[in-house]
Order: C-alpha cells, then sequence, then structure tokens
C-alpha cells in the first residue's frame, strides 16, 4: 500500500464534466504502467463518479448593442445637445456672421457622431461574431468542417476549439509536462474539493 492512499473514509470521487468513452479504462491502463504516477490516483480516476455536472454561470455574458448609459454620460450628452439647440437657434446669427451656416455647423457635428455609430456597432459585431454563436445557427451540417461559415455562422473561437485545443495539449505534453509528471502532482482529495 502506497504511504501516502487515502483510506475510504477520506477518500473524495474525482468528477469530469463528460465520461471517456472508455470510462477512464485506457488512461488508467496507461498511467499503471508509469512509475511516476501513484497507484491510488490511478485508482481515483478509474473509480471516478463520472457524471455530468452543472454547468456554471461564470456572469461574463456579452455586453449589449444598446444601453442605458450611467447618469453622468447622460447629463453630458444632454448638455450637448442643449449646446447644439443654442448654436442653431440663439447664436446663429452670430455663428452665420463668421460664416458657419446652420447646415455647415451640422455637417461638421455629423461627422464625429456617424463615425463612432458606426465604429461602435461594427467594432460590436466584429466582436460578438468572434465569440457566438457558440453552436452553429444555420442549417444542419452545412456548416464546413473546422470552419465558422457555411449556410449559417458559428463564432470564430467557438468553431476552432478542437484545433486550438489539440495544439495546447500537444504542446503542455511534449514540451512542458509528461502526462505520468501531470497526474503524479495531483492530490485526489484537493482535486475532488476542487471540482466538486
Amino acid at each position: 500500500v502506497h504511504p501516502s492512499t487515502p483510506d475510504s473514509s477520506t477518500r473524495c470521487p474525482l468528477r469530469a464534466t463528460t465520461q471517456p468513452a472508455d470510462g477512464g479504462s485506457a488512461v488508467g491502463a496507461s498511467l499503471l504502467k508509469s512509475k511516476s504516477v501513484p497507484a491510488h490516483v490511478v485508482r481515483d480516476w478509474q473509480q471516478a463518479d463520472w457524471q455530468e455536472l452543472p454547468e456554471k454561470d461564470y456572469g461574463t455574458d456579452f455586453p449589449r448593442l444598446f444601453f442605458i448609459p450611467q447618469r453622468p454620460k447622460v447629463l453630458t450628452f444632454a448638455v450637448l445637445l442643449v449646446l447644439v439647440g443654442l448654436c442653431l437657434t440663439v447664436w446663429k446669427s452670430a455663428l452665420e456672421q463668421v460664416g458657419l451656416t446652420s447646415f455647415l455647423f451640422l455637417k461638421f457635428l455629423s461627422l464625429p457622431v456617424v463615425s463612432v455609430v458606426f465604429t461602435y456597432a461594427h467594432i460590436w459585431g466584429a466582436l460578438w461574431m468572434t465569440f457566438y454563436p457558440l453552436e452553429f445557427f444555420g442549417i444542419a451540417g452545412m456548416q464546413l468542417p473546422e470552419q465558422p461559415w457555411g449556410l449559417g455562422w458559428q463564432g470564430i473561437v467557438p468553431s476552432k476549439v478542437r484545433k486550438m485545443a489539440t495544439i495546447f495539449i500537444r504542446n503542455l505534453t511534449s514540451k512542458l509536462l509528461s502526462v505520468e509528471e501531470i497526474f503524479g502532482r495531483l492530490d485526489a482529495n484537493s482535486l475532488a474539493r476542487e471540482i466538486g
């Protein structure tokens, strides 16, 4: 018996979000051959309580396109509207004397307004299309493999999850740590507390 093997009263089952196709036996079998992974870690992995856990809400909703701004911003916008109104009514003759007609004033004023609205809308749309929708939205089966498009759309990042995960795991296990080292450093009880 391994000296750090927990007894049955203190052992916490490990949990995962999805069950491996083989129930974890292939991973366990390869880990048993490894000398750096303690036997109790392999047993906990093989006897894990594989069940679907409820999805956690981390409160990271994507910002809405239209929103009600905070009070200081609303007041600033109201003051600017009053100033524009004064320029078009009370100060109209004074501005025309210096060559600034109402049409020219509105023409110059529209440049930053239209630019800000257009830029905000298209940048918001570009960011939304990068991360959403999480699942393909369109005609089922008509999405190009590993691509966000087809006859519909899926967010760029969600459509590339498999490719990014494969590259991450390949780099992690070949350049930084081996699988045996990773499992050798795990403490089954603290991992079960964190996941459960």
